[in-house]
């Protein structure tokens, strides 16, 4: 039967924190997506923003946020044994003296997601909704061992169209932050209920 709509654990066995956000606010999106595999064509503005990520991981474009870990697949578990894969730009857990043997880690993990466009469309009222970056803290928050507070930052890299290589490119203008928001671990924990809602939900 064609275009039968199987349960997403049949399509894939994780659900990412984009495809969570968009069965929350763009459900015929996930449909078309996730269900129908209907694949949205890549870009301009889409390959400029890998470009930029490679420059960025390569140290040729600076930035405000980076940290020790970049571009890695985190995955964690859920209850339901449903399993939540994301890759955040960059992050890390910041240490104290502990590393040398002395005092209590530090109990702060940090991540940023990168932005790139014409203009910032980002503040802190619409990162406080952004489901993706929330998903993004708690496989942050499962992966450096459940710290007290995970923090995380929206970085916007200026771009814009350059007529000669037809290509959008960075203008070299300095990054802004965006956005920041703070999660705390009570609040990460609770957020479990919602992501395996959400599964039990699209399953």
């Amino acid at each position: 039967m064609e275009n039968k709509i199987n349960f997403y654990s049949d399509i894939k066995e994780h659900i990412s924190p984009s495809a969570l956000q968009a069965w929350h606010n763009q459900r015929s999106m996930f449909v078309r997506s996730y269900f129908l595999k209907e694949k949205t064509p890549e870009t301009k503005a889409m390959t400029a923003g890998k470009q930029i990520h490679r420059l960025i991981e390569a140290g040729l474009l600076e930035v405000k946020h980076k940290y020790g870990h970049n571009e890695e697949t985190l995955v964690s578990e859920c209850d339901c044994g449903f399993k939540v894969l994301g890759i955040p730009d960059s992050y890390e857990r910041h240490w104290s003296g502990a590393k040398d043997g002395e005092g209590d880690p530090s109990d702060t993990a940090y991540f940023v997601d990168y932005k790139s466009g014409k203009e910032n469309t980002w503040d802190d009222t619409k990162l406080a909704g952004d489901l993706k970056m929330k998903t993004t803290a708690w496989l942050v928050w499962h992966k450096t061992g459940k710290p007290s507070i995970v923090r995380g930052f929206i970085e916007y890299i200026p771009t814009a169209w350059n007529a000669s290589t037809k290509e959008v490119e960075p203008t070299g203008g300095e990054s802004v932050v965006a956005g920041q928001i703070t999660y705390t671990s009570e609040e990460l924990e609770a957020f479990t209920e919602v992501i395996t809602k959400t599964i039990a939900e699209v399953n």
